[in-house]
């Protein structure tokens, strides 16, 4: 483990050593786990989107004045919303949670874009590594007119905590100076499952995974 940390603190050092641009983005992810329905359905269980944040380093590489390479280090939080309702016989129990798991993820993206010297716009696509750091089901269980608060952590122990994924998206940046103000907006999917099994569309009945849409705003400082 501690050979690990060092090697991602000296891969750190050196990507914004050599980075033409780097930034600091903040944003909102809204995201959702795709489950088999009749699995759910069986445990009177109903989902919906989640949203957490998304904090990010971006560090920018140039080929030329209209493309370059982009590598995000990162922050996201990703989950859903469930809805359960068991019926004990003299009552109905209701929980409601929200589902979420921490991860660092880093991207690295293929980035076009315009080279207009105020204002340029982009898209960029490309694959990431994801690494889950924790999970956490938040919310309450109400049974009757009693209502409890909830609030557990989850263990990761035994789940395939690295994901592989794509995303893709587009932004504007205005520039001022060496600084520039970024608006960025993308579409996250995973290419892996929770079993480990490859699947472009980032879909699988048998297993979950997640997609993502995510929106943020930061400042860029280039050389």
């Amino acid at each position: 483990m501690k050979k690990t940390i060092i090697l991602l603190v000296f891969l750190l050092v050196n990507v914004l050593a050599f980075g033409q641009n780097v930034g600091l983005r903040i944003g909102r992810n809204i995201s959702n786990f795709s489950f088999n329905k009749d699995s759910l359905a069986s445990l009177g269980i109903t989902k919906d989107n989640l949203a957490g944040w998304a904090v990010a380093i971006p560090v920018e590489f140039k080929v030329n004045k209209n493309i370059s390479v982009q590598t995000d280090l990162g922050f996201i939080q990703k989950g859903f919303k469930s809805v359960q309702n068991v019926n004990t016989g003299s009552s109905t129990v209701t929980t409601e949670l929200k589902n979420y798991t921490n991860y660092a993820i880093l991207p690295v993206m293929l980035r076009f874009h315009t080279a207009g010297r105020f204002l340029q716009a982009y898209a960029n696509v490309g694959p990431d590594a994801a690494f889950a750091i924790n999970a956490k089901s938040t919310g309450t269980t109400t049974t009757g007119t009693t209502k409890t608060e909830v609030s557990q952590d989850v263990s990761l122990e035994g789940s395939k905590r690295l994901s592989v994924g794509l995303q893709g998206g587009a932004g504007l940046k205005f520039k001022v100076g060496k600084i520039a103000l970024v608006l960025d907006g993308r579409f996250l999917t995973d290419l892996k499952d929770s079993e480990g099994n490859f699947n472009v569309q980032g879909l699988k009945d048998k297993a979950f995974s997640t997609k993502n849409w995510v929106t943020s705003f930061g400042v860029v400082f280039g050389r």
